[in-house]
């Protein structure tokens, strides 16, 4: 079911280019918003010229006072649209046609178009006569525009908005709820894969980013025009490490980067708890490099000698003779030839205050939220034993 909403105004040619807008679009419904001057003057000519008469039940006339008012007439056409809506007549099919009427009439209507998303703006042109400046018959074509491209547009640049704050489920539910527009499949398509991709690597779910990046095509052009390929290609290589399970400095670098989002996004609680999440991981990744166990595995076997006394009486867990081992505790049992031991014995003072901060966050064992500034001494500390390695960044849209 197609329904045509016409303005109507008044003069020599009106009629023509109105009927010939009518036969372009051959609607199953005609709606006509006319004035008390156009319902006297156009109306019956265009009638005639299209064969309808105005007590016909597909033909509706809807006369209004309100030809100067942008605002009123904007209401006036919203109702319109609506009462076609409610007759379950999808917006889609509604096309609006602005080309006569007075410019607020033509305004009002266009803009209530775009207000409910009807699938056809169209304006009818053509070579003008000089005198009336009216379209010439004979020399009519209809221009349309379909709103649904500028909408397209306006969800791409919010699906941006949302994509660059870390926001993938709010992108990605802007295209499953709209109709995309045909001109911007292909970047729908992509920027769909890629909030799918990365809102995965935001929550660690390595195997299933992997996958997903493995599905698109990093030659295809617009990868190139989007400035995405070299970045793509790298978080390739590192997905194939990441979805690995066994612990790598990789992991601990892309935890690191975690953090910072979060901390992007004012969750300076969520970010610090990261952060010692990746000094608990680097310690992990060296004592198993060191003494070919993990940390929960360990048993007194393998602590150099002037610990053991120790850590049979702090760290023992009785059973099977294993040790639960804290995080200082992790690195204090390093051989002392490991470069990130040497890091540890000569910073123990501040391995010790930021251990202490993590525990006074709301998120671990205290009340109190971390500050911003907290925050950047705790990630500046971290960030020492990670070394000299680049930090990846997701991609911007």
């Amino acid at each position: 079911m197609k329904v045509l909403i016409l303005t109507v105004g008044t003069g020599k040619g009106v009629a023509d280019g109105l009927a010939f807008s009518w036969n372009t679009h051959n609607p199953d419904k005609l709606c006509l918003l006319v004035s008390k001057e156009s319902l006297e003057s156009t109306i019956p000519e265009l009638l005639l010229k299209i064969n309808k008469s105005s007590d016909e039940a597909d033909v509706h006339i809807e006369e209004t006072d309100q030809v100067n008012d942008i605002e009123l007439l904007f209401f006036i056409c919203t109702k319109l649209i609506d009462g076609y809506l409610s007759q379950r007549i999808p917006a889609a099919q509604i096309i609006i046609d602005f080309t006569s009427g007075t410019k607020a009439m033509s305004a009002g209507l266009a803009t209530a178009a775009f207000s409910r998303k009807c699938g056809a703006v169209s304006y009818v042109s053509g070579s003008r006569d000089l005198e009336y400046g009216r379209v010439r018959t004979g020399t009519e074509r209809v221009s349309t525009l379909s709103p649904n491209a500028v909408y397209t547009e306006q969800n791409v640049e919010l699906f941006k908005h949302y994509f660059n704050r870390y926001q993938f489920q709010a992108a990605l539910s802007i295209f499953e709820n709209e109709k995309v527009h045909p001109l911007f499949h292909e970047k729908a398509d992509l920027f769909s894969q890629l909030a799918q991709v990365f809102d995965a690597l935001d929550k660690f779910q390595f195997n299933y980013a992997f996958e997903k990046l493995l599905e698109i095509d990093l030659k295809i052009p617009l990868i190139a025009e989007l400035g995405l390929r070299k970045k793509l290609t790298a978080y390739k290589s590192r997905l194939n490490v990441l979805e690995q399970k066994e612990l790598k400095q990789t992991h601990a670098v892309e935890l690191f980067a975690n953090a910072g989002r979060r901390a992007e996004e004012g969750k300076f609680d969520d970010a610090v708890a990261r952060l010692y999440r990746t000094l608990e991981m680097l310690g992990q990744i060296e004592f198993a490099k060191a003494y070919g166990c993990k940390t929960d595995e360990a048993t007194l076997d393998v602590i150099p000698d002037d610990l053991k006394d120790k850590y049979s009486k702090k760290y023992s867990q009785k059973k099977h003779g294993q040790l639960k081992l804290s995080l200082f505790a992790t690195f204090e049992a390093l051989p002392k030839e490991f470069s990130i031991y040497q890091l540890f014995s000569a910073n123990k003072d501040s391995f010790q205050k930021c251990a202490h901060l993590r525990n006074y966050s709301i998120l671990a064992h205290g009340s109190q939220p971390i500050s911003k500034d907290k925050f950047e001494k705790y990630k500046s500390f971290v960030k020492l034993f990670l070394g000299d390695v680049e930090i990846p960044a997701f991609p911007k849209l």
